[in-house]
């Protein structure tokens, strides 16, 4: 998701609602709060692998510190 996709999910949203976090394949009951934000400039890279079955993980990590080790 894009910052603009975000910000134009959010037009509408109350101000003192609470921003949930919900990661891909988990159920609802384990969502988590987001409690910080961080903006970087710096350049990231991002792989998509296809799993075994069918689904794509992706991995970011920075585009100048290299590969990061990754375990799915």
């Amino acid at each position: 998701m894009k910052v603009r996709d975000l910000l134009r999910h959010l037009k509408e949203a109350d101000p003192d609602a609470v921003l949930l976090y919900l990661a891909p394949y988990v159920d609802a009951s384990e969502v988590d709060e987001i409690v910080q934000v961080a903006v970087s400039n710096e350049l990231w890279t991002c792989e998509r692998h296809r799993s075994e079955d069918g689904r794509f993980d992706k991995i970011y990590y920075p585009a100048v510190a290299g590969h990061i080790a990754w375990v799915g």
